[in-house]
């Protein structure tokens, strides 16, 4: 059953990574169009990010791109070192330690011997 939850939780991890860049498109074209009617810009609203990898009726959310990608990558891939996910995401090693010493934070990475693990 763990398996099941955890392939499923992999899955849907995956498949926000996919539909992110266009909704973040979507968002753009919004604001362009706004721009053109001459609505003034939005505010974004503060909707907490879908929960990824939180229990059922927990209140743990995966907030951010990085977090997504860095949670998704250390599934992948468990036993990473903070520079090996760095390398991955193709970002700087100083741009992923705030990412993933939140999802230590919220439990959902665990890091033995400086590597990091799914938890």
């Amino acid at each position: 059953m763990t398996e099941l939850i955890d392939t499923l939780r992999s899955e849907l991890v995956e498949r926000i990574e996919q539909l992110e860049p266009q909704i973040r498109e979507l968002e753009r074209l919004k604001e362009a169009l706004d721009a053109l009617n001459g609505v003034p810009p939005r505010r974004a609203a503060a909707v907490p990010a879908p929960a990824v990898g939180a229990d059922e009726g927990s209140s743990t959310y995966v907030r951010g791109v990085r977090q997504r990608q860095a949670l998704t990558a250390i599934n992948r891939r468990p036993g990473m070192y903070t520079q090996e996910l760095a390398d991955e995401l193709g970002l700087e090693p100083g741009l992923i330690y705030a990412p993933v010493r939140r999802l230590v934070n919220a439990g959902l990475v665990v890091k033995r011997d400086f590597r990091l693990y799914p938890a």
